[in-house]
């Protein structure tokens, strides 16, 4: 008979078991688990298991629902979790999956190509991601996984069509926008994902802008009240080669163009001028008087009236009609940004954004954009001073926005400096009030010592106070604080209230009461023939009688009487009500009362 060792499979076992239960097993580790257990750690807070496990310590409410727990408190030293490792990192994966499909298909022109398919996959990721903040890892999953699909569907309808002659797409537009093909007798309205083709014109109203996107990730940006003309387009990503000729009709235009390709030409007709393009941005604006180039890269050639110059590096000069260009001018100083600092994480949106003064500017560019490369503005104001609010009317409220914003100076001359380094906000709605638990003092409590512990966790970058006192918080979110009673009952307040304004309030009934305060009072006598003769002094006609009385609530009445066999005992109500029954053994016989109250005294 063969005999099958049991032991190697034995050792594995208990190895893995003693590996989850002490806290060392890697979380990567466990994608393909959907479970795994731990045993809680002396110190171990709820934010340092999901930190260690989940890779994110604001998972913690993941690992209550796992246990159904309701309260962080609820935690203790030694207690088994189920930890649900496998459905937060699958979730996690699938989201960084389907992310890295869709950045393939927007750069491979999924945006001009199939802008309804990688919108829809754009869709879906969102809502995973709101499914993933909620808790809904199952569901967050399913629908990373569907725009996956659909990012698939994007990217291989544009491999599909690389080489088909190029296109533009409207990226992004405020306000009011239009177009017009050469057929075409009347403009017509233009919305965002819209295709352009050669010899269609476009052109922006009062407080409207629009951006336009090349098939190579150039783009050329409107601003109000201008007009352009495309006038030729041709691109191929796989051969890494392209061609646009743009005519500036009036207006502003900047021109961010592709640093990724090699053989990219770009062409700006102007009417009067003429330009060589060695630069991948710059700035041009035309109007009845002139035009006026500023260029923050490479070099800009343009030449009138016989006349040429090269703009260089954070260069500008003005045309005037039918005259020769000035002289390169160098462009105002970026204006050093001074608050708030970069990064904040701000809970309103009356936020005061300041910058430094530049010498010779006329006024300031404010822009404000969900892309830290302002490839599409959501803000732009024209301001005569350092300083503006944050519009109230950007933040949606669904998810946490990331705004950057910057500050570029104008001339008197209307040329645009340098614009300033990008800072970025992170604006949160937030209504959800911080947690916090009291583990001590008991609600009611009863002490005779004039000083009282509480005891208690809360979120670590709260401001907590008890009796409106400042109190500091542990890393691990627990905090400790002595407070001083006054005779009688004692009210106490702890108040925990969170970055966004938001506020979690407990209150604690104590009563102190020194040791000689504590009262016994005798209301009746159940029996017959029962007479008091003094105080604590009565005279009985039957052995057994039955007292009542009164005294401080939740006491224990303890009566003892030498040569008794067992004591009396009684517990005062809430209300401080008692009764105790009583056997006398011997014509006279003497009493002892003992009361202690609820905290031992």
């Amino acid at each position: 008979m063969k005999t099958i060792d049991y032991r190697p499979a034995i050792i594995r076992f208990i190895a893995y078991f003693l590996l989850i239960s002490y806290g060392l097993v890697n979380p990567a580790d466990c994608i393909g688990k959907k479970i795994i257990t731990i045993k809680v750690k002396e110190n171990q807070g709820i934010r340092d298991i999901s930190r260690r496990y989940l890779d994110d310590p604001n998972r913690w409410e993941d690992v209550l629902r796992a246990n159904n727990l309701k309260s962080p408190d609820e935690i203790k030293p030694r207690m088994i979790l189920r930890i649900p490792v496998g459905e937060v990192f699958q979730a996690k994966h699938e989201l960084e999956i389907s992310g890295k499909i869709i950045q393939q298909a927007t750069m491979a022109g999924a945006k001009i190509f199939t802008p309804k398919i990688i919108a829809k996959a754009i869709q879906l990721r969102n809502s995973a991601l709101l499914k993933q903040k909620s808790g809904n890892l199952h569901e967050s999953f399913n629908l990373a996984s569907s725009a996956a699909i659909e990012g698939k569907k994007a990217l291989k309808v544009c491999i599909s069509k690389q080489d088909v002659p190029a296109q533009a797409v409207v990226h992004d537009r405020r306000g009011y926008v239009h177009s017009r093909k050469p057929s075409d007798n009347l403009w017509k309205d233009v919305y965002r994902n819209d295709i352009l083709h050669e010899g269609e014109k476009i052109r922006t109203l009062s407080e409207s802008s629009c951006d336009i996107l090349f098939r190579n990730d150039s783009r050329l940006r409107l601003k109000e009240n201008s007009q352009a003309l495309i006038q030729k387009m041709r691109a191929n990503l796989l051969e890494d080669k392209g061609e646009a000729k743009v005519s500036l009709v009036k207006g502003d235009v900047f021109a961010l163009l592709s640093s990724g390709q090699k053989n990219e030409r770009f062409q700006l007709d102007i009417p009067g001028v003429k330009t060589k393009v060695d630069s991948k941005y710059f700035w041009v604006g035309r109007d009845k008087h002139g035009t006026r180039f500023a260029n923050y890269d490479g070099k800009l050639e343009i030449s009138s009236a016989g006349s040429k110059v090269v703009l260089k590096k954070n260069q500008g000069s003005v045309i005037l009609h039918n005259k020769k260009p000035t002289s390169p001018r160098k462009l105002l100083a970026s204006p050093r940004l001074l608050n708030p600092e970069s990064g904040v994480a701000e809970y309103n949106v009356n936020i005061p954004l300041t910058w430094e003064s530049v010498s010779g500017a006329d006024h300031y560019l404010l822009e404000i954009s969900h892309s830290g490369s302002f490839s599409s503005i959501t803000y732009s104001r024209e301001v005569q001073v350092p300083k503006a609010l944050f519009p109230d009317n950007l933040a949606d409220g669904s998810l946490p926005n990331l705004f950057y914003w910057r500050v570029t100076a104008v001339s008197s001359d209307k040329l645009r400096g340098q614009s300033s380094e990008a800072r970025f906000i992170k604006i949160t709605q937030d209504d959800k009030p911080p947690f916090l638990v009291l583990q001590s003092p008991d609600e009611g409590l009863l002490i005779s010592n004039s000083m009282v512990d509480i005891l208690g966790m809360t979120e670590t970058d709260s401001l907590l106070t008890i009796q409106d006192q400042p109190v500091d918080i542990a890393a691990n979110g627990k905090f400790r604080f002595r407070q001083k009673l006054v005779e009688g009952t004692n009210s106490i307040i702890v108040k925990a209230i969170d970055r966004a304004g938001n506020i979690t309030k407990l209150k604690r009934s104590v009563t102190f009461l020194a040791e000689h305060k504590i009262d016994l009072t005798f209301d009746r006598f159940s029996g017959q023939g029962l007479h008091q003769t003094m105080p604590g002094h009565f005279v009985v006609s039957q052995p057994s009688i039955s007292l009542a009385g009164k005294t401080n609530p939740d006491c224990s009445i303890t009566v003892t009487s030498p040569g008794t066999a067992a004591p009396a005992r009684a517990t005062a109500g809430s209300n401080g009500l008692y009764q105790i029954n009583l056997k006398m053994t011997a014509p006279k016989q003497m009493f002892n009362v003992k009361i202690v109250s609820p905290s031992g005294v």
